[in-house]
Order: C-alpha cells, then sequence, then structure tokens
C-alpha cells in the first residue's frame, strides 16, 4: 500500500509539472523596429502605408499606456533566453508606466532565443516555434479590445517560405488572412503582417504557418517585434 501511495504521488507531481504554466515576463517598448538595430522590416503588408500608421498608433499608444511592442530582447525580456522547455505565456507589462499587462499564450510552445538561422530586426532576440509549421498566439489585454496587432516573420537563411498570417477578431468580426512568401536570404525580407479589427470587436488571436515554399514540408516560424494597441 506504502509502495502504491508513492507511485501515485510521483505520478500526480509529474502530471503537475508537466502541466505548468511557463511564464515569460516581457517589459514593452515604444518603438516598433527600433533603429538600434542594422536590420529592418523590409516588406509591409497590407501596406506601407499601413504599417506606418501602426508604428505611430503603437507609440501614441504607449504612451497613454494603451499599446507596446514586445521585443523578445534582453533586458526587457525575462527570463531571457527563455527557459529550455519553452515559453506558453509572455506575460507584458505595457505603456510607459508598466502598469497594463497583456497575456500572449503560446499553446504550442515558443522558443525565446538568438537563433541563428535568422536575424532579428531588433537587438539580438526572437521567438520561434518549438512546433515545426506553425505558431498560434492567444491575446488579451487588461485595458479591453485589442484593436490592432501586428508582427515580422522573419527571414530564414537556407528556406524559402510561403506563409500564412490569419488575425482572429471576436464576433461578428471575421478572420484577417494574408499569405505570402519569402525567399531564402539573411535579412532583406523580413515581412511584416497587422491587421485592425473591426469596430466593436478585437484581435484575440494569431495564427502563424509556414512551409517551404518548394517542397511544401512544414519549417518553424521566427517572429520578432510583436506589438499591439487597444
Amino acid at each position: 500500500m506504502k509502495t502504491k501511495s508513492i507511485t501515485i504521488a510521483v505520478t500526480l507531481a509529474a502530471a503537475a509539472a508537466a502541466d505548468a504554466q511557463i511564464t515569460t515576463h516581457a517589459k514593452t517598448v515604444q518603438r516598433y523596429d527600433a533603429t538600434t538595430n542594422a536590420n529592418v522590416v523590409d516588406v509591409k503588408v497590407p501596406s506601407p502605408a499601413f504599417y506606418t500608421s501602426f508604428v505611430t498608433a503603437v507609440a501614441n499608444g504607449w504612451n497613454v499606456n494603451r499599446g507596446g511592442v514586445v521585443n523578445f530582447d534582453a533586458p526587457q525580456t525575462s527570463p531571457w533566453p527563455s527557459p529550455a522547455v519553452g515559453t506558453n505565456m509572455v506575460l507584458g507589462y505595457y505603456g510607459i508606466a508598466g502598469t497594463q499587462t497583456i497575456k500572449i499564450g503560446v499553446p504550442l510552445i515558443g522558443d525565446i532565443n538568438s537563433h541563428a538561422t535568422v536575424v532579428p530586426i531588433s537587438d539580438k532576440g526572437d521567438m520561434m516555434s518549438k512546433t515545426i509549421g506553425s505558431m498560434s498566439l492567444s491575446l488579451s489585454a487588461s485595458t479591453g479590445l485589442i484593436r490592432q496587432a501586428g508582427l515580422t516573420v522573419l527571414q530564414q537563411a537556407n528556406v524559402p517560405q510561403k506563409v500564412t498570417v490569419t488575425f482572429i477578431q471576436s464576433a461578428p468580426g471575421l478572420p484577417v488572412t494574408y499569405t505570402f512568401g519569402i525567399p531564402a536570404g539573411v535579412g532583406v525580407r523580413d515581412t511584416f503582417a497587422g491587421a485592425t479589427a473591426l469596430a466593436g470587436c478585437g484581435i484575440t488571436a494569431v495564427r502563424i504557418s509556414s512551409v517551404n515554399a518548394t517542397t511544401g514540408a512544414p519549417v518553424r516560424v521566427h517572429i520578432d517585434d510583436f506589438a499591439f494597441v487597444n
């Protein structure tokens, strides 16, 4: 009986550990694609005009505690790099006061680090999907509905990508989906994608998939500078 009790206890402890929430904390910054890094956003989807407007909106939102940029860099991100098993929640503290929070759920596990196959657009960190072929982010903010969101999918040195990014809206808003190609290379076709929710709706999730544009085989997703405003 004692052996059985010990076995049950160990099993329950292992299950609890397996289900534990692994959280990475992040202080947001004001500027998207800050000039501190030589690499920059190269392609803007749906348009360069949207990108310019979005960057301005995020910076203005940060000033009044209504938005910010998660850059996946140190010292803003802790722990950095993320734990060896990965991150399934990024808890971002946003706005100039840093008193508001956004929860970015990463159910398929993300790895925040400096990955040699890509060049980040800010400093040295990016978030890579541990699940090959897809990344899924759920979003909720303490100041209410997320009106706009955007991120940059990084070019990979040896893999031509076909990428699909979908922004999920709360009802009655419909998903906003973009599909685009990123040829193999180093930091010359990093592609931003962003969206604005319909009036009265909010962006609740972002789903990203990537396959080898030549073979169709799934490839890992790398993103940098996730930003939002509400």
